[in-house]
């Protein structure tokens, strides 16, 4: 047996049991689908609602994807400014630590009420904070 297939086949053989053991459990005792769904309802569900699936994670990923790139953009430009010049990142730090320290499930609400909660905006501000605190990062003292 290959060292790849040693690697994956106990997982894959562990999830199929799984899988296995809950459709059985789910049949045998009888329980009702709005407790415990059986995994082939799940995949039924899935299988019909796979236009709006496909539109959703489309959606999810452009969020996240320009989250992303905003994030890094302005963590690496807030970086470069903050190491130029020492007294910006002197006067922004206790700022952006103060902002950090704010927990995210506090600021959708506030995103929520700036903008529409059908707007793209709001996620995509949610990610584009996370990401730039860890880019934004210089090491204390250069």
């Amino acid at each position: 047996m290959s060292g790849r297939l040693r690697a994956v086949l106990p997982p894959v053989v562990v999830g199929v049991g799984l899988l296995v053991g809950w459709q059985l459990f789910v049949q045998v005792r009888h329980i009702k689908p709005y407790l415990l769904p059986a995994p082939s309802a799940i995949w039924h569900q899935i299988a019909v609602n796979r236009g709006g699936i496909v539109h959703a994670a489309r959606v999810t990923g452009a969020n996240a994807l320009v989250g992303l790139l905003a994030g890094t953009a302005l963590g690496v430009a807030a970086a470069a400014l903050a190491s130029r010049f020492r007294i910006l990142g002197e006067l922004t730090t206790p700022v952006a630590v103060a902002v950090n320290a704010i927990p995210i499930i506090a600021l959708v609400p506030i995103f929520n009420n700036m903008f529409s909660t059908t707007s793209a905006i709001p996620r995509r501000l949610m990610v584009t904070i996370i990401v730039f605190f860890p880019c934004s990062s210089t090491p204390c003292g250069d």
